[in-house]
């Protein structure tokens, strides 16, 4: 078996993850709409818990398809075939849903104060 610097890589785009995208996109567009639609600060910081929401639904979809991926990798590893390693587009899904689960805090707990 190939070391593990050598897993295979698979090429997968983001219409695999089409709904972690949509997520994260809502994540990023309602605290948009917040800033501009309302005057008030308590709507900012609001929709700083919707971001966050958005953001570990992203994730909780992401991290499923990974819990199938590793069965079927100890499948693979079972029949001698070398396992696959995660996808860019899930990596930077991943990372994606972090930084705006991050802003979403910041702007829940602090919102009100930057309007």
């Amino acid at each position: 078996m190939k070391d593990l610097k050598e897993l295979h890589k698979p090429e997968v785009g983001a219409s695999m993850y089409k709904w972690e995208v949509v997520s994260l996109v809502v994540a990023v567009i309602i605290p948009f709409a917040s800033w501009f639609g309302w005057s008030d600060g308590a709507m900012f910081a609001r929709s700083g818990s919707l971001m966050v929401f958005f953001a570990v639904l992203a994730e909780f979809m992401l991290l499923n398809k990974a819990n199938i991926k590793h069965i079927r990798n100890a499948q693979r590893a079972i029949e001698g075939v070398q396992p696959n390693n995660f996808s860019k587009a899930a990596t930077l899904i991943g990372f994606a849903s972090l930084i705006l689960a991050l802003f979403g805090t910041v702007i829940w707990g602090y919102g009100d104060l930057f309007k």
